[in-house]
C-alpha cells in the first residue's frame, strides 16, 4: 500500500507540472517554397487534453463499476494559455490623469508621466488616455475634458492659420507649435479654410 501511495504521490507531482506548463499551439517547420528554396514556416499543433495519471485510475475503478456511473462524466481537462497579465489603473490615477491633462495637454504625455504619474510609462498613459476617451467608454472627466467645447478661431487666428497652411501645407503640429501655442491641436484639424471671394 505505502509504494501504491509513493507512485500516486509521484504521478500526482507529474501532472501537476504538465497542467501549469503552457501548451505549443504551434511551432516552426521548414517548407519547401515555389522557387525550391526551404524557408521557415509555423505548423499548427493539436492540443491533446491531459489524461488523469494511472493511480488516479486506481482510485476511481470502484465509482467506474458501480452500474450508475457514466463515462461521459469523466473529466476531460485541456490545459489552456494563462491570460496575460492587463495594467489595471485606480480612480485615483484616472484623477491624477485628468489633472495632468488639464496642465499639460494631450500632445504632451511625457511630462504628464514625469510630474504625475512616474510609475506608469508614457504608452501606457497614451492607451488609458484613448480608452478613456473612446466612444464606447461611459461618462468620465477625461472624455468630457476631450469633448469640451472649444471657442470659435477668430479672424486673426484664422489669418494665422491661412498663412500657416500656405507655409507648411497640412502639417498642424508645426503651425501650432509656431503660431498658435494656446489652441490644442485637435481645434487647428478640425480648421478648414473659407472659400475665398471671386
Amino acid at each position: 500500500m505505502r509504494v501504491l501511495v509513493e507512485e500516486m504521490k509521484s504521478q500526482m507531482r507529474t501532472f501537476r507540472r504538465e497542467i501549469h506548463r503552457v501548451p505549443r499551439s504551434r511551432r516552426r517547420i521548414f517548407v519547401q517554397g515555389d522557387d525550391g528554396v526551404p524557408r521557415l514556416d509555423w505548423m499548427k499543433m493539436k492540443i491533446d487534453p491531459l489524461m488523469l495519471p494511472p493511480a488516479m485510475h486506481f482510485l476511481l475503478q470502484p465509482l467506474l463499476t458501480y452500474s450508475g456511473f457514466r463515462d461521459t462524466l469523466l473529466p476531460r481537462i485541456v490545459a489552456v494559455r494563462k491570460p496575460k497579465n492587463r495594467i489595471h489603473f485606480l480612480e485615483s490615477e484616472d484623477t491624477l490623469l485628468f489633472r495632468g491633462l488639464r496642465l499639460f495637454g494631450l500632445e504632451d504625455v511625457a511630462s504628464m508621466r514625469v510630474h504625475m504619474m512616474p510609475c506608469k510609462t508614457a504608452s501606457q498613459l497614451r492607451n488609458r488616455i484613448n480608452n478613456l476617451r473612446a466612444r464606447r467608454a461611459p461618462q468620465n472627466p477625461v472624455k468630457e475634458y476631450c469633448l469640451r467645447t472649444i471657442t470659435p478661431i477668430t479672424l486673426e487666428e484664422e489669418e494665422i492659420l491661412r498663412v500657416g497652411t500656405e507655409v507648411f501645407g497640412d502639417e498642424f503640429r508645426q503651425m501650432n507649435q509656431n503660431f498658435l501655442v494656446n489652441r490644442p491641436l485637435l481645434a487647428l484639424t478640425h480648421w478648414s479654410p473659407r472659400p475665398q471671394n471671386a
